[in-house]
């Protein structure tokens, strides 16, 4: 294990794919992630760059004090904490130092049976004795994860919870719209030592698990001395939380299990999470985990270090970084966005690699990525590789070796995991617009020259050193936040004293008053009214204005933009 150091300010500096060829986990630097099975998502997730606080979580409070921190940075990173985390292509492993109790969170995904594994191990190295209750939390979608992104509300609507008290498992399953569709079942419950706690605690509705008006990070029920309401069945929006409490004493370690499970029926998934324990240890899960992942890369045709530099790229294909893009010159000049690549039969949908290749001498870097692509898709990532030949003087002879290479590509990927869609493309730049080569620089995630090789950098940033990043640090309840200077607040127009128009009419900007509980950055206003929000119209055209901007408004803005003309352009000033 590396040595345990504050974490870096860059997120996006890592992402880890443990895959069993069906199911699938994604995991960044800060413990962010996504769950996927046969296509479908299982856990929401969405690329945010800023935020990053979507995944599976599992939250640690101390019973005595109330103080409340995570093993991961998100979504409980504390200003005092020591971290550090260790990828490895079937195992990922996130360690957090809080005093003088170390939290190590392990997770695998098993090779044999489609369950996700995580292990929190909880070492104390104090002199006296600690109670501390562990949480999981995850928001479920069930279904694709492209209708979530687009209807979320609709889509959370489906979704109902079961609770099954003899083995304290906690149950979901997406209500089926029609006869044609698969049944899909998922199941979550923790796995504690001897003299736990009855492991009675759950909840599987959104709403009660944050309270209203509050973040993850706030969370109600992660609050002093909270319970879980142990709250089931058709609810509006529903998660994965059980909570589990233990003893650690002075000089002794315990060890928790989560475990997530999907099958297609009620009673395949029920006897796949009872599974661990009676017949399947943890470590058969890690060695099954292990010995899958060397199995994979001898049937691709890849060695430790391919695989190695391929899991280091993995993160730019998931947020996009400015490191691995295009110039800004470049990405200023793409307009059209996707439909501009239709013309090519380039869907935009999926993460693009742009390989520019010159001279036949070069054809290494594209079997490297077309492996590489391989790879991916072999860990439900789907991508599409689009390589741009310039051509020399034996440019008809590269053209006809690059279209060999790029068909059997496409044959491959056709042959392997339906669930997936992926392609390789070859183009001609001399046959190709101007406005599609913009496209494409503009949309590629990564751009590689096949005579500078398959881009690395990343891959030697195993753990990782730096400050703390302020927004991943929790204040402890009732801190003072820190003070700032105040902004000057233009003059606008239509004053009411809560807002005003601003920038010729173009924006509204809503005033905070200091000394209010809503003095606070946005970012962490934490609100215990109602969200105000005012609603301007006439005949075709809606104006909202939040003083609170939620998820939920982002989504609604975008559904109602296509049915009259919205602006939602909101600035808020502490004055």
């Amino acid at each position: 294990m590396p040595p345990l150091s504050s974490p870096s300010l860059d997120t996006s500096s890592r992402a880890q794919l443990l895959s069993n060829g069906r199911y699938t986990v994604m995991l960044n630097a800060v413990g962010s992630g996504y769950s996927e099975w046969r296509g479908l998502a299982i856990t929401r997730w969405r690329e945010e760059p800023v935020g990053d606080s979507w995944g599976s979580y599992l939250l640690l409070r101390d019973e005595e004090s109330g103080e409340t921190w995570s093993p991961t940075l998100q979504p409980y990173g504390i200003a005092d904490g020591i971290y550090a985390n260790n990828f490895c292509d079937g195992h990922v492993s996130m360690t957090c130092q809080q005093e003088s109790l170390i939290a190590r969170l392990d997770i695998a995904v098993a090779s044999d049976r489609d369950m996700e594994w995580r292990r929190v191990t909880l070492s104390n190295s104090g002199e006296r004795a600690r109670r501390i209750s562990l949480t999981s939390y995850a928001e479920l979608v069930l279904g694709p994860a492209g209708a979530d992104a687009a209807h979320p509300a609709f889509s959370k609507m489906f979704v109902q919870t079961e609770w099954v008290e003899q083995d304290g498992i906690l149950l979901a399953t997406r209500r089926r719209r029609s006869p044609g569709e698969p049944e899909l079942w998922a199941a979550h419950r923790a796995v504690a030592p001897p003299g736990a706690d009855n492991g009675g605690e759950y909840e599987s509705d959104r709403m009660r698990f944050l309270g209203r008006g509050r973040t993850l990070r706030h969370a109600h029920a992660m609050q002093a001395s909270a319970v879980l309401s142990g709250t089931h069945g058709s609810v509006l929006d529903a998660v994965f939380s059980v909570r589990r409490q233990v003893r650690v004493a002075a000089g002794a370690s315990v060890q928790v299990t989560f475990l997530t499970a999907l099958a297609n029926s009620r009673a395949d998934v029920l006897a796949l999470i009872r599974s661990l324990g009676d017949r399947v240890t943890d470590d058969d899960i890690l060695a099954g985990a292990a010995a899958y992942a060397r199995n994979e890369q001898v049937r691709l045709g890849i060695d430790a270090y391919l695989a190695e530099r391929f899991d280091g790229i993995t993160a730019a294909l998931l947020h996009a970084t400015s490191a691995f893009r295009s110039t800004t010159a470049l990405l200023e000049r793409g307009v059209g966005g996707a439909p501009v690549l239709w013309s090519c039969g380039i869907s935009g949908d999926r993460p693009i690699i742009l390989l520019r290749i010159t001279h036949s001498s070069d054809m290494t870097c594209v079997e490297e990525l077309l492996l590489a692509q391989r790879y991916w898709h072999a860990k439900q990532l789907g991508i599409d590789l689009v390589v741009l030949e310039a051509g020399d003087r034996d440019g008809a002879a590269l053209h006809v070796m690059l279209s060999e290479r790029v068909g059997a590509q496409n044959d491959w990927l056709k042959g392997h995991s339906a669930h997936i869609r992926a392609q390789a493309f070859v183009l001609r730049h001399d046959d190709t617009s101007e406005a599609v080569r913009n496209g494409l620089a503009t949309a590629a995630r990564i751009v590689v020259d096949a005579a500078t090789g398959l881009p690395d950098s990343v891959t030697q940033r195993r753990s990782t050193i730096g400050e703390m990043p302020a927004r991943f640090v929790q204040r402890a309840s009732g801190a003072p936040s820190a003070s700032r200077p105040v902004a000057a607040i233009p003059a606008g127009e239509f004053d009411n004293g809560l807002g005003c128009f601003s920038s010729a009419g173009r924006s509204y900007t809503v005033t905070l008053q200091g000394g209010s509980e809503h003095a606070k950055p946005l970012g962490q206003c934490h609100c215990q009214c109602g969200v105000w929000i005012s609603c301007l119209g006439r005949r075709r055209w809606l104006y909202l204005v939040e003083q609170q901007p939620t998820k939920s408004t982002d989504a609604l803005a975008k559904r109602s933009g296509q049915r009259c003309s919205f602006r939602g352009v909101v600035s808020a000033r502490q004055g």
